[in-house]
């Protein structure tokens, strides 16, 4: 629609634009949520972990394959979990943290190997999470925000940080986030910034704003 002379609405022919399909695909091997889906970069793509509604935490993993609509098994995790993080490291390895299973919250993290289609156990977080968030920063770096530790009585929100460094297996705390929250968003406005929004926090639902400085280790609230 435009606006004409003498202020009225003129019609604008435009093209339409195709509508968006959905295309039926194989069911999953196992039924879960909680679970993660990560892109490979063969363009597969790796579901892992989750829990069975509260029947049990899942240690399997499938990989759905786009050129035929299809899964596969691929190897269990070493660590049944759901609520964790899976990130695409620059490697072409997966990197699964945390989470929650039968016996609270976890602080393991492992990495997959496509090619070899194997899990291979990494150091552990220095705090034990679940409903965090993990993104990839610059130099190739994990940054880890929030989450709750289900451990503790009653059960914390954490504003806790870590780096993970893949080359040297290391896992080192940065400076804490301005809130406590977990179910949160992070995302990467560029590989020095990211974006954390929302959650979960001690007082409920939150619309709390915050932006991480990789090259300072420092928080900005907006």
């Amino acid at each position: 629609m435009s606006v004409g002379r003498g202020g009225q609405w003129n019609e604008v022919a435009a093209p339409l634009q195709p509508a968006g399909t959905w295309h039926a695909s194989a069911t999953m091997h196992d039924a879960r949520e909680g679970h993660t889906a990560t892109l490979l970069p063969d363009g597969r793509v790796l579901v892992a972990g989750g829990d069975l509604h509260g029947s049990g935490f899942l240690a399997s993993c499938e990989l759905y394959d786009p050129r035929d609509r299809s899964w596969h098994r691929a190897a269990p995790l070493g660590t049944p979990r759901a609520a964790h993080t899976a990130t695409l490291l620059e490697d072409g390895g997966v990197l699964v943290a945390g989470g929650v299973n039968a016996w609270g919250t976890v602080d393991s993290a492992e990495t997959y190997d496509a090619a070899a289609d194997a899990w291979s156990e990494r150091a552990t977080l220095c705090t034990g999470r679940s409903g965090h968030t993990a993104v990839l920063v610059a130099g190739g770096v994990v940054l880890c925000t929030g989450g709750m530790d289900l451990a503790r009585m009653p059960p914390a929100h954490l504003s806790s940080v870590e780096l993970y460094d893949p080359i040297l297996d290391l896992w080192d705390e940065g400076a804490s986030m301005r809130w406590p929250r977990a179910g949160h968003s992070a995302t990467v406005l560029d590989d020095t910034s990211v974006l954390v929004v929302g959650g979960n926090g001690p007082q409920g639902p939150s619309g709390a704003a915050e932006v991480y400085r990789v090259r300072t280790d420092t928080w900005e609230a907006i």
